[in-house]
């Protein structure tokens, strides 16, 4: 965390920086922890105001710390279709989503029952969209995951 009265704090050369290594306080690692609290922090020489950067590297919280999911991707770069392979460690229904960059969904399957520890495929045709890259989401009842995918040909319309 970096407070202070300048926007950013200054790296050994003299410029601002925004990398979490040059933050004064540092927890540390830290796992499953919801809230932390740290201070006191002096702040009575910023008389014209003080900032605050946080910095936190978060992941999907799972109900389940065990559960296992997985989603793979290929080939990659891909022409016109795309393999989807997908297990999780437990029986779940799940959503596979195919987004562009812009945000748009592009294709959306619905899977339900899927039993733990198989893996399965889903053939995705891409064909008509333009080479770009896209984002996979798989969704189950106890995570998300996002895979990026990029396609390697120009599609004709």
């Amino acid at each position: 965390m970096y407070v202070g009265g300048d926007a950013y704090p200054t790296a050994n050369n003299g410029n601002y920086t925004v990398a979490p290594g040059k933050y004064p306080y540092n927890s540390g690692e830290m796992s499953g922890e919801s809230s932390y609290t740290f201070g006191p922090i002096d702040v009575s020489d910023y008389s014209e105001g003080i900032h605050i950067i946080a910095h936190a590297v978060t992941c999907e919280n799972m109900t389940n710390s065990n559960a296992f999911m997985g989603l793979e991707a290929y080939p990659v770069p891909f022409d016109t279709e795309v393999n989807l392979r997908y297990s999780t460690s437990f029986d779940t229904d799940l959503t596979i989503e195919i987004y562009n960059m812009t945000g748009t969904l592009l294709r959306s399957y619905r899977i339900d029952n899927h039993s733990k520890n198989t893996e399965d495929v889903l053939q995705v045709d891409l064909s008509n969209t333009d080479n770009q890259l896209f984002l996979v989401r798989m969704t189950t009842n106890k995570g998300v995951i996002v895979k990026k995918i990029v396609s390697s040909s120009i599609k004709k319309h």
